[in-house]
Formats: structure tokens, sequence, C-alpha cells
């Protein structure tokens, strides 16, 4: 194998941004009805979804909503509130509509042809600024259409979905609306103070009408008035074009951060609308994402939830390269530790940390001593915050937030745990989430526990903490009871309840994923496919994210076909026109689809365990696969093409320095390195170690192949059909 010090430039052609992503749009021929075929435009912060009044679909509607807007005040219930909304009025009856979500400028387009003549508008939440632009310009025949604001007053949609009676604190004071010279307030008090305030410029320009609207939030004082008031003024002073150039700016420095093509269209484009919506949904400096975002609609989950949907929420950010979009959360945690400690029972806090299921934005939700059911949720938001450590190995993240809270949930679980006369440590009945009967010693809570105990273990000798601990995490480790199991079945809920009918959480897996803390190349292999197998086995009650999560353990095993069937699956029966999600008969939780990256990045691109397994799971219809700038645990950016069903090329560079283990899948190959390097066989067949420190690259190249370019692959798959249902 050939080896040289200096390599070629990588053999990456421009990307026609633009255009690739135009392929990926979403589009409308009939009108969006609903929250889940709508339009829908985010900057982290302020979130717009554009659809038809289900009341009267002549009326085009933007639902407006902040992602911050929750009633928390001393003595109120905690939900998220609706703010208002925009209603584009035609004149005539409409006839036809074309939409399109345009991904690259992250802007909503349509055209409305009436009876009496046709609509066009354009809409954008800004990039950078707390703004909304709405631009509609009309022909003669529909010159008499309007588009008004209409408020919303604050109100706890959960009793009112459950049809139970609206509790003090429930139903806030009614909006108030003033006008301010062109520019019209809307002031949404609550009660104990503060409150939230919607601004509307409006500038008319012949057939042209331009809305700017900022929402603005103040808890303590009237001041969110004047923010609203001064963001519409300093929009009205730059015009729509000017403010669309600056806003895709930022859109395509968010995209050019990796690359992804797949031949299945449907697939790929549903990758990238993800990547869009996790954009849209949060950023480093925004508030972290619930179960809806900043697309608020009518829910029974007007929090957070902890058993599961923060959690997946924050997958696809990783290998992606967008780490910045994990910051809310760690931030979130970093910032309420003081909550999560106070979570734990007054005898416990001194060295325990936890949180008892959904919270808001605080995140206290307390526990008390004889009520300890579902106790788990803390480790396994930590352990998504160890991921996000890990894709980036920021030391300070994990001395100053994870390690001490780590440390304490694990004591957490020490509180509760009892070491029996077998010599090992149990744990007491309790719940699986969502299974519907409790058990003792479930597999969800001994995973996150054992993993729990390893990492803070390997986290000490990292930090070179000399914790009084180890021991003790030691002797968890080797005393803490083994899984529960079923020779038949495999892995059960807990001991002695075995899953016995259709389960949509696979909180009994952990071990196979997320945590990937079992022998899935050896010893339990078998057992992890029978009980996989069971699990699927019976489906009426399963939700999207079981698939989900069951293709991304089928890419664990190295099974592509099987993680495809799964996603289509996904796809096929659970996710919405717009690739939203929903449960309970119509509530928000945008979980599913985002966790859903995280499996199209499991079977291209895998670093569990240690080693970095390029295309480990592709399935055989997908024949040409090209990806730019995937990270890995470690901080690894990783490159690579695959052509004809063989891997052709692969680039691999180190932004930390960290141990490198290489799985190429390429038997014959030339090697380029920043610097001369010699790979050495490691333990597993087909795994190389390589020498890298903080900032080397290697290329491999297969011996015989001469065009290693990553570039779109061209598509041959199913149609994107996303949008809404097309005539």
């Amino acid at each position: 194998m050939g080896n040289a010090a200096k390599a070629d430039p990588a053999p990456v052609e421009p990307i026609d941004w633009a255009a690739f992503l135009q392929r990926n749009d979403l589009t409308w021929t009939q009108p969006p009805k609903k929250w889940t075929e709508s339009l829908f435009l985010g900057n982290g912060e302020i979130g717009a979804m554009i659809f038809h009044e289900p009341k009267n679909p002549e009326w085009v509607r933007v639902e407006l909503s902040r992602s911050d807007l929750y009633n928390r005040n001393s003595g109120s219930p905690c939900f998220r509130c609706p703010t208002g909304h925009l209603y584009l009025k035609p004149a005539g009856k409409i006839q036809n509509v074309s939409y399109r979500l345009d991904l690259f400028h992250a802007e909503a387009t349509g055209t409305i042809t009436t009876q009496t003549g046709t609509i066009s508008f354009r809409s954008f939440v800004q990039a950078t600024e707390p703004l909304l632009r709405f631009e509609m310009t009309t022909s003669k025949g529909e010159s008499s259409a309007t588009c008004e604001y209409e408020a919303e007053r604050a109100v706890n949609t959960r009793p009112v979905r459950k049809k139970e009676a609206l509790k003090p604190g429930d139903l806030q004071p009614e909006p108030v609306l003033t006008r301010e010279g062109d520019t019209l307030l809307s002031w949404q008090p609550f009660d104990g103070g503060g409150g939230a305030a919607t601004a509307v410029r409006r500038s008319v320009s012949g057939a042209t009408t331009r809305l700017a609207i900022s929402l603005a939030v103040g808890w303590k004082d009237a001041s969110s008035k004047a923010d609203a008031l001064a963001n519409v003024a300093r929009a009205n002073a730059g015009d729509y074009p000017s403010a669309l150039a600056s806003h895709a700016k930022w859109w395509k420095d968010f995209y050019s951060a990796s690359f992804l093509s797949l031949p299945d269209s449907r697939m790929e484009s549903f990758y990238w609308i993800q990547l869009y919506k996790m954009a849209s949904a949060t950023r480093a400096s925004a508030p972290a994402i619930d179960l809806m975002g900043p697309w608020f609609a009518p829910s029974i989950w007007l929090k957070y939830w902890t058993n599961l949907n923060i959690e997946l929420t924050y997958w696809p950010q990783l290998t992606a390269n967008h780490l910045e979009l994990g910051e809310s959360l760690v931030r979130m945690v970093n910032q309420h530790q003081d909550s999560l400690i106070k979570n734990a029972p007054a005898e416990w806090q001194s060295d325990s940390a936890a949180i008892n299921g959904p919270a808001g934005p605080d995140l206290y939700s307390p526990f008390k001593i004889g009520r300890l059911r579902e106790i788990g949720d803390l480790p396994f938001i930590l352990q998504t915050l160890y991921w996000q450590y890990r894709y980036s190995m920021d030391d300070k993240m994990l001395r100053e937030t994870l390690y001490p809270l780590l440390s304490r949930s694990i004591n957490f679980y020490r509180h509760i745990l009892v070491k029996e006369q077998d010599g090992k440590y149990h744990f007491p009945v309790g719940f699986s989430p969502e299974y519907e009967k409790d058990a003792a010693d479930r597999c969800f809570d001994l995973s996150l526990c054992r993993w729990g105990a390893q990492t803070l273990i390997r986290s000490a000798s990292r930090l070179k903490i000399d914790d009084p601990l180890i021991p003790v995490w030691r002797d968890l480790l080797a005393s803490l009871t083994p899984y529960p199991i079923d020779e038949k079945t495999g892995y059960l809920i807990g001991k002695d309840v075995p899953l016995e009918h259709s389960h949509r959480h696979y909180s009994h897996l952990f071990m196979i994923f997320p945590l990937a803390i079992c022998d899935m190349k050896g010893a339990d292999r078998e057992l992890v496919e029978k009980s996989i197998r069971h699990y699927l086995s019976m489906s009426d009650k399963h939700a999207g994210y079981t698939y989900a999560g069951a293709a991304a353990m089928a890419a664990y095993l190295n099974d592509g076909d099987q993680a495809l069937a799964r996603l289509n699956t996904l796809l096929d029966r659970y996710v919405k026109p717009n690739t939203m999600y929903e449960e309970a008969g119509g509530c928000p939780v945008i979980e599913t689809p985002l966790s859903a990256d995280r499996s199209i990045h499991e079977m291209t691109l895998q670093s569990w365990g240690d080693t970095i397994r390029v295309f480990p799971a592709i399935p055989a219809a997908w024949q040409d696969v090209a990806f730019r700038d995937f990270r890995t645990e470690g901080a690894f950016l990783v490159t690579a093409r695959r052509k004809g069903g063989k891997t052709v090329y692969v680039r691999i560079q180190s932004l930390a320095g960290e141990p490198c283990k290489l799985q190429t899948g390429m038997s014959s190959y030339e090697l380029k390195g920043s610097r001369p390097m010699a790979p050495h066989p490691a333990s597993e067949p087909g795994v190389l170690w390589l020498p890298l420190e903080k900032g080397d690259w290697a290329e491999f190249y297969a011996k015989g192949e001469s065009d290693f370019t990553i570039a779109p692959v061209q598509t041959n798959g199913p149609a994107n059909p996303w949008g809404t249902v097309k005539k």
C-alpha cells in the first residue's frame, strides 16, 4: 500500500446547494389543511406554520408561536401557550394552489388562483432576528384580498383536549390590542406579572403588502413590548429581498457543514427536511426543544417529556456535524442543575439528582419517598448529553456538567437499589417506560445504571479525578443483578414480567440501542436478535419511534435491508405529509422523525464501541451513497463514497487527537496522509489502528477505481412525496 506525506485535495466537487436542495423541497398542489400538512418556518425561537383554516378553507392561516412562551408564574400551571395568527382572506373562491417550502432559502412561497384573480405570497422567519416576514402580492381581481393578525388568548389546552374543567390559572387574561402608527401591538398579560408581546408592522406598495412581525417575551415587566416594537421598526428599514439574501446565507452556511446523498429520493428528502426542521426548532442560544418545537398546536403535552421525547429529539445533530444545535439542551441541563438536585427526595439531595417525568423549562419535577416509579429519566438525558460530549470531546462540558450530574444520578439509583441474599444489587418494583405492568429489576434501569457506572469510571480516568466513589462504582458493576432473560423471547421487561403485549417504547432493549453495552458481535448476538424479533412481533401498540429505534438496532447488527424496511414502515404508516408526527389524536410530538435521521446515520457511519465503521449497514438497493464531513465519537470528520455497491473512497480527519480505530470495508487501497503513517491491524478483523494526531488526516482510495468525487448521486428510488397529497 502506498503512503504519501501530502495528499491531493480531497475529491469533493463544489455542490450546487440550491439545485441539490431543490430536489428535496416540499411541494403542494392542494391546500394544506392542518398542522401535519403545513408549510413550517422557524429560527429556534419563533415558528410559523402555514395552512388553510379548517373551519374556513378559503382562508390561509399563518400560525405564529414562540418556543419559550410558557405560563410559568408561581401559583399557576406551567404550560405552553398559543400566540396568534395571520389570516390571508382572498376575495374570490379558491380554484387551485401551488406552494413550496424552499429548503435552500428556508422560505415558504405560494400562488393562489381564485375565480377573480391570483395571490402570491412569500414568507420566512429571519435566521438571526426575532422576526417573521410576510409578503403578499395580488392581481387586479384580488386587490381586495386582506391579511390581518388575530391574537389568541393564552389557555392550557391539556384540559381542553381532555374535555376537563379548567382550573385557576388555566385561562389567562384576554390579550390587549393597541395601535401605534402603522404597528399593531398585541399584549398577552399573565397572572402574577409579565407577559408576551406581538408587534405587527404593515407597509403597502402598489399591489404588494409587507408585514414584519416580532414576538417577544418578558416575565418580570413589560419590556417585551418595547422589544417587539423595536424589532419591527428595525425590520422596516430593509426590504424583503435584501433581508432574504442575508437569511439565505445563514442557511447555506448551515447546510454546508456536512453532506449526504442517497439514491432513494424519498429518504434523501426526508433526511434533509429533518435537518432543516431541527435548525428551525433550536439554535445554540435558543430554548431547548420540547414536544412541538416553535410550532404550537393544541395538545395534552405542553411541557418537556423526559422518558424519551427530549432525548430522541437531540440525536440528528451529532453525526450531521451540527453540535451547535445540541448546545441548547446542554445549556438547559447546566443552568438547572439546582432543580435536578431538588427533584431528589430531601433526604437524598446532598448527593443525588433526578427528574420525575414531565417538567417545565426549569426541569423541576420532584420525587417523594414512597413514590419512586419512573426513576431512569435523568440518566437517559445524560446519556444523550454524553453523546454530545463524545462527538465534541469537550472536557469542560464533561467536568462541569456531565460528570457531577451523572454521579448524582447513579447515587439516586444507589439509594433505591437493595443488596439481597444472593449478593446482587436489585431494583424494587417500578416502571419501565411505557409498559403497563410494573416490574422489579427492569432492563431499562439495569442498562442505564450499568452504562452510568462504566461511564463514570471512564470519565474519572480521563479527567484525572481520584474519586472516592470509584470503588463503589466498580462494586456496583460487579454485583448488579444480570438482565432478566427468557430463553425463547430474550430480554424481559423486568423480573418475572415478560413482554406479553405490544410495547411502543423499546425501554427494555436499551442495552442494544442507544447504549450499545452488550456484545452484539459475539456472545449476545443471538439474544439480541431474538429480543428484537419478539419486540416487533406484536405491533398493535407500536408508534413511529418503535421503527426508528428498531432500524438503528438493525444497523448495529449490520443488516441494512432490515434497517431500510423499518424506516419505510415508519414513513409509510406514521410520518405525516410534511414529515411531522403526532399522537393522541392530533397532538404534536416532533422527536420521532428527528430520531430517524440518527437511524440513517447508523446505516452510513457508526462509531459506538470506540470503532468507526464506514457504510456498515447499507441496503442492497442503495448502490451509490456519498457523504462528507460526518462526525463521529472521538471527534473525527469522515467523508466517504460508495459506488456500485463498493466503498471506493474514505477520508478521516482527527479534530481532537483521540485513538482511531477504523473499519473502511475496503480490501485493497492506496493510502495518503497528512504525514507518513502506517496503519496497524486491530484485534477485530478488518479494523485498523490509525496513528492520527490532532489535525491529521488520512485518505483511502480503492485500487482499480478512478472516480472518487463526493457529489449528489442519481436518485432512482421512490419519488419525493413530501408536502400534501398530490392530485
